[in-house]
């Protein structure tokens, strides 16, 4: 939305829509009885496993490599497929699992999988019970010595060959591997995240085999955490990498491409994008001699590199670059960040959830609120529903439903500061979060109007908010990265449990203070009528400004001054 000027950048790694469908791959059929002398492990008898020697019946079997082992997943029909294999494979860390044939099997749904023993036993150490961080208890069962490695017969590597040929595009040599355990063709046959290092590194391997000239790679969206295996392109004419939607956490993973001659990196939408607000802040960390990136610079390593940091592009010295955010003072960035972490943590707290009285659901019903010119038919309700005062205000922003914003999909600028004020402008996406099975995405532009009433005090003079439904993309591409959950009110011992000192009462009036905007007085009064606990003390405090019952002077700063 915001650049300092015009830099043309090089097109991105494409992404192949429509891969060459000529090479097919074939999927073998899986026997439906077991093999004789199969035993299947549940809650029952998993710890028969960890209990047992070496030499027992059951550690024999599962050590058999010429044996496919089924991994059954209890219910699985009406679970997602990938998050459910993911929660698998993570479970079975550092030891080796490589799904293959996942199907529907009435309600369950399973794979098959062999060389794996040492998976079998650390889920056992589970009794086969996974938690789903998403609330549910998976329940697997594994069927050893299900059916010999001959009856079902898998070149893996000829799969794995015939999918890079067939995502590999000659012309610009390029090659996409973008959500590759999503190939339509491969993961009918097997799942094969690139989050998993070893895999990363095996298809790395078997790519720069069968193409030693590419020029762009695409390893977008894979959960990729560990990008170790790139050391696999020292000294190729690889150019062109994109990054972006990963797991990528900390920059000085990248020395693993300093023997790599890139021209341009994309690294969007990574968790280390967080890091780096601005193109100002990342250049002031990694300009320390101690940077391995600067490091890079002074041997000459990175001349004519471009590295793209969420939005921010980082190149050869005398480029104007274009910035995805914009302050026109950098040195006020702090500011503009802690102002977006308090209202934002505030916006989708549970404040303003408790005093909520609308729940929407649809966007035309924003329009009772809206002062649109385009769409309003009554002109007088222009400045009907613009709201003054902090009880409007309050009230009117509590009449849109919950949210939980994506911190990951701002865009901000500031075009104006001075000393005295400054104008923030945000862009993103927000979900609505009700208590409903669909929650739909919204995308928003705000604008605040801040002025400065003391030393480090700001006042919203102004707000404006746009909203609107996602666009197709940012349906897509948002929501991706865990989010930081808003921080919740601490849980403070009451004079029940133990006695508070003078000073932990102070702090946790300040904060509550903050949190309601009372003043230091009526706040140290609510908490001492809840018994210093916090979180009863905030329901008593919605309960009574709802009913509007806590008196003007309550929120007048002026008590401050005679606070104890």
């Amino acid at each position: 939305m915001s650049n300092s000027g015009v830099w043309p950048v090089n097109p991105k790694p494409q992404t192949i829509a429509n891969p060459i469908g000529s090479i097919n791959l074939e999927v073998p059929e899986v026997p439906r009885n077991p093999a004789p002398g199969h035993i299947r492990l549940d809650q029952s008898n998993a710890h028969q496993v960890i209990a047992g020697g070496p030499f027992s019946s059951l550690k024999v079997l599962m050590s058999k490599n010429d044996y496919w082992h089924k991994f059954i997943v209890l219910d699985g029909a009406m679970k997602d497929g990938p998050h459910v294999m993911r929660l698998i494979m993570t479970a079975s860390i550092p030891n080796n699992l490589i799904p293959v044939l996942y199907q529907q099997e009435g309600n369950n749904t399973f794979f098959l999988a062999r060389n794996c023993s040492g998976a079998i036993e650390k889920l056992c150490y589970s009794m086969l019970l996974l938690a789903d961080p998403q609330g549910e208890l998976i329940t697997l069962q594994i069927v050893l010595g299900f059916t010999p490695v001959n009856s079902v017969k898998l070149n893996m590597q000829d799969n794995f060959s015939k999918t890079l040929q067939r995502r590999f595009e000659p012309s610009n040599r390029s090659l996409d591997l973008s959500e590759f355990h999503s190939d339509p063709q491969l993961a009918k046959i097997v799942y094969c995240p690139l989050s998993q290092p070893k895999t990363l590194y095996y298809i790395l391997a078997l790519a720069k085999k069968a193409f030693s000239n590419i020029l762009e790679l695409n390893l977008s969206h894979n959960d990729i955490e560990d990008i170790k295996s790139l050391d696999l392109f020292s000294n190729s004419p690889l150019r062109y990498l994109d990054l972006r939607y990963n797991q990528i956490s900390d920059i000085d993973q990248l020395t693993s491409l300093q023997r790599v001659a890139l021209v341009s990196l994309w690294l969007d939408r990574n968790p280390v994008c967080a890091k780096y607000g601005s193109e100002d802040s990342y250049v002031k960390v990694h300009q320390s001699p101690s940077s391995a990136l600067e490091s890079k610079t002074q041997t000459g390593l990175w001349a004519g590199y471009r590295l793209i940091v969420d939005g921010v592009v980082i190149g050869p010295i005398g480029f104007r670059r274009n910035h995805r955010n914009y302050m026109v003072k950098p040195s006020q960035n702090e500011l503009v960040n802690d102002f977006i972490q308090h209202y934002f943590s505030l916006y989708d707290g549970d404040i303003r959830k408790k005093m909520q009285v609308v729940m929407l659901c649809r966007l035309q019903e924003y329009m009772t609120e809206s002062r649109n010119l385009r769409k309003l038919s009554d002109y007088t309700k222009s400045y009907n529903l613009l709201q003054h005062g902090q009880d409007r205000i309050l009230e009117a922003l509590c009449k849109l439903p919950p949210t939980q914003h994506d911190v990951y999909s701002f865009t901000v600028d500031v075009p104006f500061q001075t000393d005295n004020a400054l104008l923030i402008n945000i862009c993103g996406v927000f979900r609505e979060t009700k208590a409903t099975q669909t929650q739909p995405v919204r995308a928003f532009n705000r604008t605040f109007i801040l002025l400065r009433m003391g030393e480090g005090e700001y006042q919203v003079t102004n707000e404006m908010v746009h909203i609107s439904n996602a666009t197709t993309e940012q349906n897509t591409k948002t929501f991706l990265h865990p989010l930081t959950s808003i921080p919740s009110v601490p849980t403070i011992a009451s004079t029940a449990d133990r006695v508070l000192t003078e000073s932990e009462k102070a702090q946790m009036t300040q904060m509550f203070s903050q949190i309601t905007e009372m003043n230091y007085l009526w706040s140290r009064k609510c908490l001492a009528e809840a018994y210093w606990d916090v979180k009863d003390g905030l329901i008593t405090f919605v309960e009574l400004y709802k009913l509007r019952r806590i008196p003007p002077e309550a929120f007048s700063k002026d008590e401050d001054s005679n606070k104890s």
